[in-house]
């Protein structure tokens, strides 16, 4: 069964177009994080690097607070899960 609720809006699942969508919001939202912090990360400005009206970010994720939790979420997990990994070689060494 699918998850439902606020938590669920994070996840960008599936293969249509809504589902595209919302991947470009959240690497759009990554890339505007990296080049111009919090304070640069507008809806505007997140809206105009994925090439699309910034009222698909409140119609996918509900707020641009929602869809940088979204996008901080996709980049730390990576990233954790590779020192995880390396600690866990390292320990075995």
């Amino acid at each position: 069964m699918a998850k439902s609720g606020p938590s669920s809006r994070l996840v960008a699942e599936g293969t249509g177009r809504s589902a595209a969508t919302k991947r470009s919001l959240v690497a759009a939202a990554i890339e505007t994080l990296k080049t111009e912090g919090f304070a640069g990360a507008s809806a505007r400005a997140i809206a105009a690097r994925a090439g699309c009206n910034q009222a698909l970010i409140f119609y996918h994720f509900g707020s641009v607070v929602t869809l940088l939790l979204a996008a901080s979420t996709k980049s730390v997990r990576p990233a954790s899960s590779a020192t995880a990994q390396r600690l866990s070689t390292s320990a075995h060494q």
